[in-house]
């Protein structure tokens, strides 16, 4: 209908072969239902994973970039304090 070509089961579910024109068995029916839980349930945990780690990876980012605020502020303030000692040394 609308150009969009007959799909078959065979086409669907490459996995599972099926005699084109062929009803597929009870027993097919189940596999590829089972295989597509299993498929869904797996991508869902993968994809539950993914952003877990995704979270930690930017609070360590988070953590890392406050030591080094920290870090380059006392860096800052004692270039500051060495440019005070130079100068007043050449005064």
């Amino acid at each position: 209908i609308n150009g969009t070509p007959i799909r078959t089961i065979g086409d669907l579910l490459p996995s599972l072969p099926v005699m084109e024109g062929s009803l597929p068995s009870h027993y097919q029916l189940q596999m590829a239902f089972l295989f597509a839980l299993f498929t869904s349930a797996f991508c869902r945990e993968a994809a539950k994973e993914c952003r877990r780690r995704k979270k930690e990876y930017i609070k360590c980012l988070e953590s890392r970039v406050a030591v080094l605020e920290v870090q380059n502020k006392k860096l800052i303030e004692e270039l500051e304090t060495l440019k005070d000692i130079c100068s007043s040394k050449t005064d």
